[in-house]
């Protein structure tokens, strides 16, 4: 609750209590103390602590990895990539998100997998990959537009107009932006 008010203290000290109870009463429950230290992650977050967001994050992946549960896993490693991202950390970032797409891949989560594919697309081409970065847009709205999923075609197209932005086809780039816009205005996305 204090978390979706964005009261970041208040849900920083319950989740931390939270994580004190269920490490004291229920160690053997490692899906709940990860949950917890994901949450944590997320607050410290929000609150632009990006080490110790990192920390939790980690931590949470550790006991992820043992308890093998692949939704969550995936979305571990999608936060992962993308706190990697803000921290212009891109190689981490994309090691991460690429094992985020492989399972949300396997499990058939398209809506997931397309939204990795836009942040991966982001961080290649911040790697000096233009082609590799033009893939995985195109790959995502693919996905979106297999799945009528307009959010996440307006993201896939407006990552591709930053890959051809950056290879400096303005034109293309602007038809590409100008057809984010008209799904947005049209749909509201």
């Amino acid at each position: 609750l204090y978390a979706s008010e964005d009261d970041l203290v208040q849900a920083l000290e319950h989740y931390i209590r939270g994580l004190e109870l269920a490490e004291q009463h229920f160690a053997d429950y490692l899906n709940t103390i990860a949950q917890f230290l994901m949450n944590i992650a997320g607050v410290f977050l929000g609150m632009g602590d990006y080490d110790r967001s990192l920390e939790y994050y980690l931590r949470s992946l550790t006991l992820q990895e043992k308890i093998d549960w692949p939704v969550e896993l995936a979305r571990l490693h999608g936060n992962i990539g993308e706190l990697y991202r803000e921290r212009r950390e891109f190689s981490l970032a994309r090691h991460h998100l690429v094992l985020a797409e492989a399972i949300y891949k396997e499990l058939h989560l398209h809506h997931e997998r397309s939204h990795i594919l836009t942040l991966l697309s982001s961080v290649v081409l911040s790697m000096d990959e233009p082609e590799t970065a033009l893939a995985c847009a195109n790959e995502s709205r693919d996905i979106a537009q297999s799945h009528n999923d307009i959010r996440k075609l307006a993201a896939a197209l407006r990552a591709t107009a930053r890959v051809l932005l950056y290879r400096q086809q303005y034109n293309e780039a602007l038809e590409y932006l100008y057809k984010a816009k008209e799904l947005h205005t049209t749909f509201g996305s």
